[in-house]
């Protein structure tokens, strides 16, 4: 990437890759993207649109109004659901219990379910297969 600008509250603006292309950002007065754009004949580009609480709810093509998809959160601002923005449509759902943990994630494959100790908030399981974590030792460098 080259030729980078910024805008004077920080964020990039614009930059340009090796290839000649150029991605542009546009922004809202709270600093959130609102577009993204390949700024070359043909380039695509993708909108954003946020709630009151300042979430997603939205991701489209600029200048059209209807969304490619929507978001919805519960009162807790987690992730409840993907729509496709044209039908409405489900495409993705999550369920959570009372403390935050996430219970189940469902999509067109099905259902998967996430397990957790009682005493504790780390996942152990996913869809009924139990998970193995790798322990790493402090004197192994990865680099």
């Amino acid at each position: 990437m080259k030729d980078a600008t910024y805008l004077p509250f920080g964020p990039v603006a614009q930059w340009r890759y090796g290839n000649g292309r150029a991605l542009a950002r546009h922004y809202d007065a709270d600093g959130r993207p609102v577009t993204i754009e390949d700024t070359a004949p043909g380039g695509l580009a993708t909108s954003f649109g946020y709630d009151a609480n300042g979430r997603l709810t939205t991701l489209g093509q600029p200048g059209t109004d209807t969304p490619l998809l929507s978001f919805t959160y519960d009162h807790l601002d987690r992730l409840t659901d993907t729509r496709d923005g044209p039908t409405g449509t489900v495409l993705e759902s999550y369920r959570y219990d009372l403390t935050g943990n996430r219970l189940a994630f469902t999509d067109a494959h099905g259902e998967q379910t996430y397990d957790y100790p009682a005493d504790r908030h780390r996942l152990i399981g996913v869809a009924g297969q139990e998970r193995h974590y790798a322990e790493y030792m402090s004197w192994i460098n990865v680099a």
